[in-house]
């Protein structure tokens, strides 16, 4: 760390002005006096708008500041859903359709996959990416949660099967319904997600286990919202049918 001094020139004593920075960020500077609009000269200018005159050396910092449509987006929130990383961390893709905002992991503890957010940008990277955090959650994802059914030092909880909701699911004792250990089973939400605390839930219903013949359907068609519940009224027609064809039945047809 180096210690650089400033004087006022008009004074008849010198009045020190300390800059205090890492030898990483200074640099020596000899010659023109013309910067670009990305060099900042800390001793061309004082708070008050007198000039400084540095009494030991003389040096610049380079800053590398924001175009103004990045400041004006940083002040902006952004309205879009949220899309998660099996890896931890995730991006809000903007209802605008502009580039995604990158979540953080710590940002992701407290939504889930598909839920819709407010977020605000706060930095973008060296790359010109934009990094956010989430300052609302209009909604909830309204999607089931579907995976096994585990149970590790007493405590249950469902692992999600889609990797993108990053989280598992505590289940409390008597929410598990007829489930067995192991057994794929479909969750519905009780308490979100928070910083500080894992989402909690309970077992809605039971698909089987996780080999048995068919089980990728159950799961695809729960996944992405397929319709697969027949209403009231369609089982009561279905149960009146007869078990076998009647001979009404076979009047104006042809047995092939």
């Amino acid at each position: 760390m180096r210690v650089y001094q400033f004087r006022h020139p008009g004074t008849a004593s010198s009045v020190p002005l300390e800059w205090r920075l890492p030898d990483a960020l200074v640099q020596k500077f000899s010659g023109s006096r013309h910067f670009g609009s990305d060099t900042r000269v800390l001793y061309a200018e004082h708070a008050t708008g007198h000039s400084w005159t540095p009494t030991r050396k003389t040096f610049f910092i380079k800053t590398n500041h924001p175009p103004s449509s990045q400041v004006a987006n940083l002040l902006a929130e952004f309205e879009g859903t949220v899309s998660g990383h099996r890896d931890g961390h995730g991006f809000v893709q903007r209802d605008d359709g502009e580039a995604d905002i990158y979540l953080p992991p710590n940002e992701m503890r407290a939504v889930l996959h598909k839920d819709r957010v407010k977020a605000r940008i706060v930095r973008h990277d060296r790359k010109n990416r934009p990094e956010g955090r989430v300052t609302e959650i209009i909604e909830r994802s309204p999607n089931p949660i579907i995976g096994r059914l585990l149970q590790e030092s007493g405590v249950w909880l469902v692992a999600p099967e889609d990797k993108r909701y990053g989280q598992d699911v505590l289940i409390p004792k008597g929410a598990t319904g007829t489930a067995k250990t192991g057994q794929v089973v479909v969750v519905e939400l009780t308490e979100p997600p928070a910083l500080f605390g894992q989402p909690v839930g309970r077992v809605k219903e039971v698909l089987g286990e996780i080999d048995d013949p068919g089980m990728e359907i159950d799961i695809a068609v729960r996944k992405y919202g397929v319709p697969h519940e027949f209403s009231d009224e369609a089982m009561a027609l279905a149960r009146a049918l007869p078990d076998a064809v009647r001979p009404i039945d076979k009047e104006g047809r042809i047995d092939l």
